[in-house]
């Protein structure tokens, strides 16, 4: 049922974009500019039929796990229709000209619709490149989506004022002689970090708490749970006392960062 809804309005966006092409064409034609209109207007009806319907529904599909935590990882709740989460995203540079910025239903409807219209544009390419991509095993598009997703991580984390990067012997000083701090264990490869830090980070920039971030690409799991004293590594987490950590659900980022920003004792 699923996959015919996502069918359906994949056929009903391809018969729009169908239109306003064959409407421009015609217009043209109209005015005597165009003299080959009826020969693309049987490529639009092949496109919109043909072409645009199974690259987007292929694409839309390598979207939806490309990158993204593994299915027996509960998926984390972004919170975009949250008071706190608006009011984190309002106090960014994302707010300029709209309130709730790019996450904004205007924003995400824009997106969209360019991303569709370009997909429609170079429906037949982009199926012949995901029909060898597929045939030789290059993964292409899977690759684009989770490389850009590492760029974006990597570029938050760099910009943010309230991120505190720190090493593991930052850490040990931090689980020995403990002050009240909220700690960030993640790596640009590990999909819930990337997904997590798309919360953390308004949320910390409109509360102004300082959260130290630990990159983990190069230190073993088993020293991380030696240095925290745990069995499990919580992504997230705030230290209160010596080896005492209480872990942030990923699912109440926001509602953690404001209650960190009432206590005078987080540094």
């Amino acid at each position: 049922m699923k996959t015919l809804s996502k069918w359906l309005k994949i056929y009903l966006l391809s018969g729009l974009l169908c239109f306003i092409f064959w409407l421009g064409t015609h217009l043209k034609s109209a005015t005597g500019a165009s003299q080959s209109s009826m020969m693309f207007d049987y490529y639009n009806v092949i496109n919109a039929g043909l072409f645009f319907p199974i690259s987007a529904f292929w694409l839309k599909t390598i979207g939806e796990h490309a990158g993204h935590q593994p299915s027996s990882v509960a998926a984390i709740d972004r919170g975009v229709n949250g008071t706190s989460y608006f009011l984190a995203i309002q106090a960014s540079n994302a707010t300029i000209f709209i309130p709730g910025g790019f996450d904004s239903v205007l924003f995400q409807w824009l997106g969209a619709f360019v991303i569709a219209l370009m997909n429609y544009i170079f429906a037949l390419p982009l199926l012949g490149l995901l029909i060898l991509s597929k045939l030789f095993g290059w993964r292409l598009f899977e690759q684009l989506i989770v490389n850009s997703q590492k760029r974006a991580y990597t570029h938050m984390l760099k910009a943010s004022h309230f991120i505190h990067p720190i090493n593991l012997a930052d850490l040990t000083a931090m689980a020995t002689h403990p002050h009240d701090q909220i700690v960030f264990i993640g790596q640009a490869d590990d999909p819930v970090s990337r997904t997590a830090a798309q919360i953390l980070l308004p949320a910390i920039q409109y509360n102004a708490v300082t959260v130290h971030y630990l990159d983990v690409s190069d230190i073993s799991q088993e020293k991380l749970r030696e240095v925290l004293n745990v069995s499990a590594i919580p992504p997230l987490f705030r230290i209160t006392g010596p080896q005492s950590l209480i872990t942030i659900d990923l699912n109440r980022i926001s509602e953690a960062i404001q209650l960190a920003a009432e206590s005078p004792s987080v540094s």
